[in-house]
């Protein structure tokens, strides 16, 4: 065990990575001194790329100097290149040296293409303009009187799918805002059973009973081979009409050097956050291989690496241990829908708890975090977040 104090290297800026130097900032009470390596100057709250080819988003990036200020971390420009695991220490992309006493890995994972023939495949903030320009361009056919067939296609394998749903409520209220809806069809082709079977029955039947109000279409159980003219052919060989196809990223690991992966590249870790056979070395996020990459999520793994960091520089800190609950808003152009639903234990039908307009956590992020929220709202990291009871139903005691 190393001496009290000692020094913790965070690779990575998003939300894993910026909530586990929250969070050391907090349980080890500021005695760890944190280093956030990242080649950004802002922090993209990836989540609202989704609106964005419909309106601004403001707030969709925050100087990370305001967070390092409350998070009381130094940032570190660079990326991540090689880990040295037995020196304590890593090699930057462009040849610096940094030494650790703990190192928590929060890169993400890599997002890329992967259906031949897709008109776009929508990673994040920098598809947006493409997505906008993909908008008006059918905006404008359905204008003149063309039947348009849109797909929104989500891959099979490790994701998330809820964006891909926001973007095809977003898309359908706004070109029925515009007056050409009824000429655009809209598809989301999934290999989901229901739309976010994660969350449990309730979710699935609220998201389902959302679609069918904005008039978008599903295919679940549904994967997608590729794309021929105006047709998406799916891997049983059917073919459903396709004039604009649009895919969400396909996700696979960093791949990071002198740390183990597994076969898609993820780093594979333990439930207190170390990557696995891998001395100091902690992992947190979409980087590693837990399977539901999502962005609350990884700020609760993000908790527990800092905890187990804390308690290996020889901190007395309660373990925070990892027992996942899935909170997520769909995004859809009325009020926001707020979805929970926990992971960690048994998996029945009434496992998901939904709620409309009415927030379901405090403060109520589209992501929720720890501290990481908070932080983004302003507020004292001591005022982390909390659950809230679910509304009352009318006519219920």
């Amino acid at each position: 065990m190393a001496a009290q104090g000692g020094e913790v290297l965070v690779a990575g800026a998003g939300f894993a990575g910026l909530e586990a130097a929250l969070a050391l900032r907090v349980i080890a009470h500021g005695r760890v001194r944190v280093r956030l390596l990242t080649p950004a100057n802002v922090f993209t709250y990836v989540p609202a790329a989704v609106i964005e080819p419909f309106q601004d988003a403001a707030w969709a990036q925050v100087p990370l100097t305001s967070l390092a200020r409350v998070g009381g971390f130094t940032m570190v420009k660079g990326m991540l290149g090689i880990v040295e695991a037995e020196e304590g220490a890593v090699i930057t992309t462009d040849g610096r040296r940094l030494s650790y006493d703990a190192l928590v890995v929060a890169v993400g994972a890599r997002r890329r293409t992967w259906l031949r023939g897709a008109d776009i495949t929508f990673r994040g903030t920098e598809d947006v303009r493409a997505y906008r320009r993909l908008v008006d361009e059918v905006h404008a056919l359905a204008a003149g009187g063309v039947g348009i067939d849109l797909a929104i296609v989500v891959p099979s394998g490790p994701t998330w799918s809820l964006p891909a749903y926001e973007l095809a409520l977003l898309t359908a209220a706004h070109l029925r805002a515009r007056n050409a809806g009824g000429r655009v069809r809209v598809t989301i082709v999934t290999a989901e059973d229901r739309p976010l079977s994660l969350f449990g029955t309730a979710a699935s039947d609220a998201l389902e009973g959302l679609l069918h109000d904005h008039g978008v279409a599903v295919r679940p159980g549904t994967v997608a081979r590729s794309r021929v003219g105006g047709a998406l052919v799916l891997s049983s060989g059917e073919q459903i009409g396709a004039d604009r196809v649009v895919t969400m990223a396909a996700l696979s690991g960093p791949e990071v050097p002198g740390l183990p992966a597994t076969p898609l590249g993820f780093l594979p870790v333990e439930q207190d956050g170390r990557v696995a056979h891998t001395e100091g070395v902690l992992a947190a996020g979409d980087a590693t291989d837990f399977p539901v990459k999502q962005g609350g999520v990884a700020c609760q793994m993000a908790d527990t690496a800092a905890a187990t960091a804390a308690v290996m520089l020889g901190h007395p800190v309660d373990p925070i241990p990892f027992a996942p609950r899935l909170r997520g808003q769909v995004w859809s152009g009325a009020d926001a829908s707020f979805i929970r639903s926990d992971l960690a234990g048994g998996r029945d039908e009434s496992h998901g708890v939904v709620s409309v307009g009415e927030p379901l956590w405090w403060p109520p992020g589209k992501v929720a975090g720890r501290f990481l929220t908070t932080a983004l709202e302003g507020g004292d990291l001591r005022e982390v977040l909390r659950d809230l009871a679910p509304p009352r139903l009318p006519g219920r005691s």
